[in-house]
């Protein structure tokens, strides 16, 4: 279960706007809402305390360990609706509560600003996301992009709190985990436009200077809106996408010699450049953004993928075009016509 969202009472804990995730678990609102709607609708709406734990004593009274001395150093942070330990921390551990996180988010944004896409809750607790949509969105042409800021958080110890801002659309772990990187050992690979916070110190003093980091990085998105709007402004010719199509996805060769024959994937490429979604479009036809999106159009809807071993087909498809072979080709389609 790859989303690994947490399920209470047959409910998924996850809110969502717009289109619905590839797992088709959450609540669904038609547009996006406010924190204080969020916070409900997401099942967010609970708090965690530190408290100090205690070492069971030897002597038994009715078969029941006698609570014995407090274990040295030790806490755990408990969610208090339903008494669970969700994590073992240290005493300068500090907890960041949920409604925190939102206030935080909505402090980054504007007041009354902030309208809240995604949000969920994962491991049971332990660690949550929350997307907030930007009011405002990126133009390539005749093309929208839209602006995300996701916060993701952990109240087991395992992570800080880390803000973002990304295309990403975060719906489960796998999703949280591209979107921030996350590698097999759990550890958030640190990046130019991400700040974070941790769970200890002065958290309000933290968050201040968290706010004037992210004010600076709404750069991020002004880089990506004119490299986009470069490759929207150069025309790129028939032989030209050609070569460029013939090196993104060669012919390979299995083990034992034999040929691989990819034609077909660049023939279905070949036909997004030519009659993709947009790409009819007099400002995008012929350019070198109409071969980048004939590419992601390509990966993200045109491409088949088919239920293995690793998942549904739905989620063996967003495996690949988050983090896995779909998302390496994007990559090096964008590197390339940035080149060329």
């Amino acid at each position: 279960m790859a989303h690994e969202l947490e399920i209470r009472d047959g409910q998924a804990c996850m809110m969502y706007a717009g289109e619905t995730p590839w797992h088709r678990l959450g609540t669904k609102v038609e547009k996006e809402v406010t924190s204080a709607a969020c916070i409900r609708l997401a099942g967010l709406d609970w708090k965690v305390e530190k408290q100090p734990l205690y070492i069971a004593g030897k002597n038994m009274v009715d078969g029941i360990p006698v609570i014995g001395s407090k274990a040295p150093d030790r806490y755990g942070v408990v969610r208090m609706d339903d008494q669970k330990v969700l994590g073992v921390v240290g005493s300068a551990y500090e907890v960041i509560q949920n409604e925190e996180a939102f206030a935080f988010l909505d402090s980054l944004v504007g007041e009354g600003l902030a309208m809240y896409h995604t949000a969920g809750s994962l491991f049971g607790g332990r660690k949550l996301f929350i997307t907030c949509k930007l009011p405002e969105s990126m133009h390539i042409g005749p093309d929208q992009i839209d602006k995300y800021l996701v916060l993701a958080t952990a109240h087991d110890g395992s992570m800080m709190m880390h803000v973002k801002w990304t295309p990403i659309r975060v719906v489960c772990w796998n999703t949280m985990s591209a979107a921030f990187r996350i590698g097999a050992n759990g550890k958030v690979d640190k990046t130019t436009d991400m700040v974070s916070i941790l769970h200890r110190g002065k958290i309000q003093e933290q968050v201040k200077a968290a706010r004037d980091v992210l004010g600076l990085t709404r750069a991020y998105y002004d880089r990506v809106e004119e490299c986009f709007n470069k490759l929207r402004q150069c025309k790129i010719r028939e032989c030209d996408f050609t070569r460029f199509v013939n090196r993104l996805v060669p012919d390979g060769e299995r083990a034992d010699g034999e040929k691989i024959d990819r034609s077909k994937h660049r023939d279905a490429i070949r036909a997004m450049y030519h009659g993709g979604l947009g790409n009819d479009h007099p400002d995008v036809a012929g350019t070198k953004w109409a071969a980048y999106s004939a590419v992601t159009e390509y990966v993200d809807h045109g491409r088949a993928y088919h239920k293995s071993d690793s998942g549904e087909a739905a989620e063996v498809r967003m495996n690949a075009i988050v983090w896995g072979q779909g998302a390496r080709m994007k990559r090096e389609a964008l590197e390339m016509l940035m080149v060329d």
